[in-house]
C-alpha cells in the first residue's frame, strides 16, 4: 500500500475529530475509538461489513492506487451512523452494531466518502 495503515488510522482520527466533534469526543472518552476495527477494514476494503456492490465501488479507487479512500469510507461510516454510535458506550456494543450494519443508509455511504474524498483533494 502506498499509505500504511498505521498512518490511514491517524488520518480517519483527525479527519472525525473535525467532521464529527460530538461523536470523536463521545469515542474517546468511552474508549470506543482506540478499538475500532480500522486494520481489518482497511486490510479488507471494508468487505466484510458492506454489501458487495458497495465494496466493488470501493475496489475501483483502491485499484486505481488511491487508497486513501478507504480514510474517507472509514469516516463517512462513522458520520452515517452517528446518532446511533453516540448511544453505544461500549467497544462490544460498538462491534455488535458494526457486525449488522443497518442496510437502509449503506448505499450512500460509498457516494458520501466519494465526496468527502474529492473535497480533500483526492488520490
Amino acid at each position: 500500500m502506498a499509505e500504511s495503515i498505521p498512518l490511514m488510522i491517524k488520518r480517519l482520527v483527525q479527519y472525525l475529530q473535525t467532521e464529527d466533534q460530538s461523536l470523536y469526543t463521545h469515542m474517546l472518552n468511552t474508549g470506543i475509538l482506540g478499538a475500532l476495527p480500522c486494520e481489518r477494514w482497511f486490510g479488507t476494503c471494508f468487505a466484510d461489513i458492506l454489501p458487495e456492490i458497495c465494496v466493488q465501488r470501493i475496489w475501483d479507487k483502491v485499484v486505481a492506487g488511491s487508497y486513501r479512500f478507504l480514510v474517507f469510507v472509514g469516516l463517512q461510516l462513522l458520520v452515517t451512523f452517528s446518532r446511533q454510535l453516540l448511544k453505544i458506550n461500549n467497544v462490544e456494543g460498538m462491534l455488535q452494531f458494526f457486525s449488522t450494519l443497518p442496510a437502509d443508509n449503506v448505499d450512500m455511504l460509498v457516494t458520501k466518502a466519494t465526496d468527502l474524498w474529492q473535497k480533500q483533494g483526492s488520490p
